[in-house]
């Protein structure tokens, strides 16, 4: 077990509604530094389930988040990066490296699977965690890499993730339910309130401690199972993995 003494630096690249819930709960492991990144402001239509209010409104999403870090703790080690996580690991890789655990919040799929092969060249060296939520957020999802076992594509099939709380042909088919229509905070459907974000995160907060505090080598994958029930009264198919599953149970998915 890793020592509880040991500060941990932790990078977070998205810091919209995932990510900055997320952080609320990374700061109580012993009151870690924090490398954020993100290259939007916050906007009204962030506030229900961000982790911050109106006062930060027109905020860079990351400046907010160091604000409201420091009024709590003015020595923590807090620094941020106004650009996209692609730009800085292509050109200052050590800011990224010099993380013991990097998170990535972003919930877009190509840019997790081209952060997947840099991980998988060597030139990412640190574990990773993607996070994400599927529409209505009906599955919330956490995929854990460690640099030794960076294999993310065996989680997916026919560029689908295997454990999709959403049937895979709703998307296959474009359900029209599933459309965007808002853009704001990495989690860009709706509807669903920031408490049914706190509940993903909570919920899941526990692995991912655990897996820091045992240095785990071993990459996972865990799925947090949403109010499927709601989901499906406006005729989205609910895959068959999780018929007989209990809504806000997590499961996990090993290799």
């Amino acid at each position: 077990m890793v020592d509880q003494n040991i500060e941990q630096t932790f990078l977070i690249a998205g810091v919209g509604s995932i990510g900055s819930n997320l952080i609320y709960f990374l700061n109580s492991m012993n009151s870690p530094s924090f490398k954020l990144i993100d290259n939007d402001e916050i906007k009204l239509e962030n506030i229900n389930r961000h982790l911050l209010g109106f006062e930060y409104i027109g905020y860079y999403k990351t400046k907010a988040i160091k604000e409201f870090l420091l009024k709590n703790n003015p020595i923590q080690k807090v620094s941020t990066k106004e650009s996209s996580i692609v730009d800085i690991i292509n050109n200052e890789t050590d800011y990224v490296n010099e993380a013991d655990y990097i998170f990535i919040s972003i919930g877009k799929a190509n840019i997790d699977n081209w952060i997947c092969q840099s991980l998988k060249d060597r030139i990412l060296k640190k574990p990773i965690f993607f996070i994400w939520v599927e529409p209505f957020l009906s599955g919330g999802h956490c995929i854990y890499l460690h640099p030794s076992n960076p294999e993310f594509e065996k989680f997916f099939d026919d560029d689908f993730f295997k454990f999709n709380v959403i049937d895979r042909i709703e998307y296959k088919l474009g359900n029209k339910n599933l459309s965007l229509r808002e853009v704001g905070c990495q989690t860009t459907y709706i509807p669903y309130s920031g408490a049914n974000v706190i509940s993903f995160i909570s919920t899941l907060f526990p692995f991912i401690s655990s897996i820091i505090d045992y240095n785990k080598t071993e990459s996972v994958a865990y799925t947090w199972l949403g109010n499927t029930s709601e989901v499906k009264k406006i005729g989205i198919k609910i895959s068959d993995l999780y018929e007989n599953k209990i809504i806000g149970a997590i499961t996990e998915h090993k290799l």
